[in-house]
């Protein structure tokens, strides 16, 4: 057996990016700094692990996170958060209309409403099914009690999957301050 030789290489890249910042409700216009770290690695077999894709990938990392700070920094001089950040809020809004815990006790509500409805069915159909010559005990309890038991099995399965399937993300929330990476220049007259 031959041994694979795995190389890697990691990068991590800081720097301290400007971006033209202008508020929507004061007009105030500067220029935010953001001091920013982004990672890239590279992996390879038997050869030396590519740096300069490595490089690229922290580079683009960097400018992300740099980015995602700017958008919801709030205003140096009002506080207004950024129009990022209200445009955020709105989607989220829009895309969750009732909020994630009115949907999620919808769907418990539905799933076990359905299950025990449909045990109940099982319960009732074994009761009016014919006993030839058995007692009803003997018709109903063995079958019952496993038609039961595969019911809310089932339904309970049946309801997890829509109620994992509702998890929302978390909603933007605006922020209280600015992160101590970002700052801006005074303002331009």
């Amino acid at each position: 057996m031959i041994p694979i030789v795995r190389r890697h290489v990691k990068i991590t890249t800081t720097a301290v990016l400007g971006f033209p910042f202008r508020c929507w409700s004061c007009h105030l216009a500067t220029t935010a700094h953001v001091k920013a770290e982004g990672v890239g690695t590279s992996t390879t077999a038997y050869i030396s692990p590519n740096q300069d894709a490595a490089t690229k990938e922290a580079q683009a990392a960097m400018h992300a996170n740099a980015r995602k700070a700017f958008d919801f920094c709030l205003c140096p001089r009002c506080g207004a958060p950024s129009q990022v950040t209200l445009q955020a809020i709105e989607a989220w809004d829009r895309a969750y209309p009732g909020g994630r815990r009115v949907r999620k006790t919808a769907i418990l509500l539905v799933g076990t409403g359905i299950t025990v409805a449909l045990a109940l069915a099982c319960v009732v159909t074994m009761m009016l099914t014919p006993t030839e010559g058995m007692s009803a005990m003997d018709m109903l309890l063995g079958p019952a009690v496993c038609g039961v038991g595969i019911i809310v099995l089932l339904g309970g399965l049946a309801t997890l999957i829509p109620y994992m399937a509702s998890i929302s993300p978390p909603r933007p929330i605006l922020a209280t301050r600015n992160p101590t990476t970002v700052w801006f220049d005074p303002p331009t007259p």
